[in-house]
């Protein structure tokens, strides 16, 4: 719900939006991405870039950071307890969130990409993180490839 800076609950069974939860921290959520084990919701903002950490249990914001410019994707990554979000702004860059805890996040790396790059896909089971650059200006499209085992 970007428009509204809100989180829809969906009723999977009645099929409804059964309640709504406002996003304070910032405007135009984008991507989110659910961590199961902590009942945590990983929501990205972009005016301004920030993750913001919502309690699933209780809609309440627990936290948020400052991201990487312009996300529109986000990955989770269970077993490295980390979050991965690409932005195209600028340069572009990744922002690597490291969960401490349910309520406890730290920024641990800022890694320089390509300007536009802001779709990626984390294979947790190849421990690689892929980042797609789109042709621009000069720029020649490309795929870059990041390890992410610790």
């Amino acid at each position: 719900m970007t428009g509204v800076n809100s989180i829809g609950v969906v009723d999977r069974q009645k099929r409804a939006v059964t309640q709504t939860w406002p996003i304070s921290a910032a405007q135009e959520n984008v991507p989110m991405q659910y961590d199961e084990a902590t009942h945590r919701l990983f929501v990205v903002t972009r005016k301004p870039s920030r993750l913001v950490v919502v309690n699933a249990d209780t809609g309440k914001e627990v936290t948020s950071l400052e991201v990487a410019d312009y996300v529109d994707d986000l990955s989770y990554d269970a077993a490295h307890h980390r979050l991965y979000v690409p932005g195209g702004a600028g340069q572009g860059a990744v922002t690597v969130v490291e969960q401490q805890g349910a309520d406890n996040y730290r920024v641990i790396a800022t890694i320089p990409t390509k300007p536009g790059a802001k779709t990626a896909r984390l294979v947790p089971e190849l421990n690689k993180y892929y980042v797609g650059v789109p042709a621009k200006d000069k720029q020649e499209a490309a795929i870059l490839v990041f390890d992410v085992a610790p």
